[in-house]
C-alpha cells in the first residue's frame, strides 16, 4: 500500500496523527475522542492501518494501537506530520502575538479615554 492510500480516508489521517502525537500505544476510546469522528470509520481505519502494518495492536489488559516505526513509509508519514505539528505551532504563537497585540492596543485606548476623561 501507498503513503497515498494508507492516508486516503479523514479517519486513517486522523488515527495516524494522534498516533504520531503520543508516540505510546494508545486505547481506541482516546482515538475516537480526539478525532471527533464516528467510533465505526475509526474501527475500519483501525483495521486497514493494522493490515497495511502501519499500526501495530497491542493487547494486554486493554487493546491499544501505536504506529509502525519500521513500516516502509513511516518516514513519510512522520515528515507529514512533523510538519504539520510544526506549522500548528507556528500559528499558534502567531495568533498569541496578534492577541497580545490587541491586549495592548486595548490598553492604550483605555489610558487615553482616562486621560481625555482628565482633562473635561
Amino acid at each position: 500500500m501507498t503513503p497515498e492510500n494508507l492516508l486516503s480516508s479523514t479517519a486513517k489521517q486522523k488515527v495516524v496523527e494522534t498516533l504520531y502525537k503520543y508516540k505510546q500505544p494508545v486505547h481506541i476510546r482516546r482515538i475516537i475522542t480526539l478525532s471527533g469522528l464516528l467510533p465505526r470509520s475509526i474501527q475500519l481505519a483501525l483495521k486497514a492501518l493494522c493490515e497495511a502494518e502501519l499500526v501495530i495492536k497491542k493487547q494486554e489488559r486493554t487493546i491499544q494501537y501505536f504506529l509502525n516505526k519500521n513500516h516502509k513509509s513511516y518516514d513519510f508519514i512522520s515528515q507529514i506530520y512533523k510538519t504539520k505539528i510544526e506549522n500548528e505551532i507556528e500559528n499558534r504563537v502567531k495568533n498569541y502575538l496578534n492577541l497580545s497585540s490587541s491586549i495592548s492596543f486595548i490598553e492604550d485606548a483605555k489610558k487615553l479615554v482616562r486621560s481625555i476623561k482628565s482633562m473635561q
